[in-house]
């Protein structure tokens, strides 16, 4: 008996149709266990669904040797944006679709694109949708210098239905045709957080 086992009788229980394999940061050191598990899943589960979440910024060439043990591998593509910690970027979105530049290097299709190269089949890729924003103070606008631009608040304090029912207005909202993706922003704090800027996604 071990721990795989006791996922088996689980799913069997409560009559599950699969498993999502989310095992995160997958080290380089790690890959080879992480290999070894996804086969022996499949192995176990033949006919069950079996997915797994990869970070938007490790494309690496192990997803192509598992992925035909795989029903989709999903790119975990949110969040993709940070303040003045990561060091060089400018004011950027959290789930750009495209547009990356040399100081805002993230985009969904930045992403998809290096998990194709990888040699990941396409029709194994999937990709992520945050349902929560990111807010900013200190900054109003994707491509500011981040200065002393800071995180206020993501997903626990601003989930889209807090963005859309508080938050939203019509002289707030904007959106970046070049990285299709929309924002608030506001000269002065939009809540007691002090969110000048919330990156976020809308319908």
């Amino acid at each position: 008996r071990n721990a795989l086992w006791d996922v088996l009788l689980l799913m069997r229980e409560y009559g599950m149709d699969g498993l999502d394999l989310d095992w995160e940061p997958i080290a380089k050191a790690d890959e080879p266990a992480f290999v070894k598990l996804v086969k022996a899943v499949r192995t176990a589960l033949p006919t069950a669904i079996i997915t797994v979440p990869v970070d938007w910024t490790s494309a690496s060439p192990v997803f192509k040797e598992v992925a035909p043990y795989l029903d989709q591998i999903n790119i975990m593509s949110y969040g993709m944006c940070g303040d003045s910690s990561w060091p060089g970027w400018t004011v950027h979105h959290s789930s750009a679709l495209q547009g990356h530049t040399a100081t805002s290097p993230s985009s969904i299709a930045k992403c998809v694109d290096a998990y194709l190269a990888a040699g990941v089949p396409a029709g194994k890729l999937g990709v992520g949708l945050g349902c929560y924003g990111t807010a900013f103070s200190g900054v109003t606008a994707p491509g500011q210098v981040m200065g002393t631009g800071r995180i206020v608040g993501n997903d626990g304090a601003y989930s889209y239905t807090t963005i859309a029912k508080t938050l939203h207005n019509a002289t707030r909202y904007k959106y970046d045709v070049k990285c299709d993706a929309p924002y608030l922003t506001s000269a002065t704090a939009m809540d007691a957080r002090g969110a000048t800027y919330i990156t976020y996604e809308d319908a």
